[in-house]
């Protein structure tokens, strides 16, 4: 008789959601995540929301990043192509002014640091 050895089932890894970066996003811009859910479009509120935007395209794998689930995640009457407008948005904004860029590559490292950290204690 033998005894096989078996190493266990990798863990999945614990990725980032839509509401965990909406909660970051809202801690580092100062606003609330209800006043990120709002139809408000003064741009106090405006830049955060295309940052939670761009985040969620870049960081969430590839099944939850579709630009109509990001949308539904926010607001269930959004669409996709306010989504798309807003991260090209953020963007074009980000490529001229490092007033805008610096803030959110801080919160992108961040967030990326905590899902490095969460897949390591996997």
């Amino acid at each position: 008789m033998s005894t096989a050895l078996t190493s266990p089932a990798p863990a999945s890894p614990r990725w980032l959601t839509c509401g965990i970066i909406l909660a970051a996003v809202a801690r580092h811009y100062g606003v609330t995540e209800k006043e990120l859910k709002s139809t408000c479009r003064v741009n106090a509120l405006a830049l955060p929301r295309h940052a939670y935007f761009k985040l969620c395209r870049e960081l969430l794998p590839p099944a939850g990043t579709s630009l109509s689930h990001i949308a539904r995640q926010l607001r269930p009457d959004m669409d996709h192509t306010t989504v798309k407008h807003g991260i090209g948005r953020i963007t074009d904004l980000m490529a001229t002014d490092r007033r805008i860029a610096a803030p959110f590559e801080e919160l992108r490292r961040q967030l990326q640091q905590q899902q490095g950290t969460e897949e390591q204690n996997q």
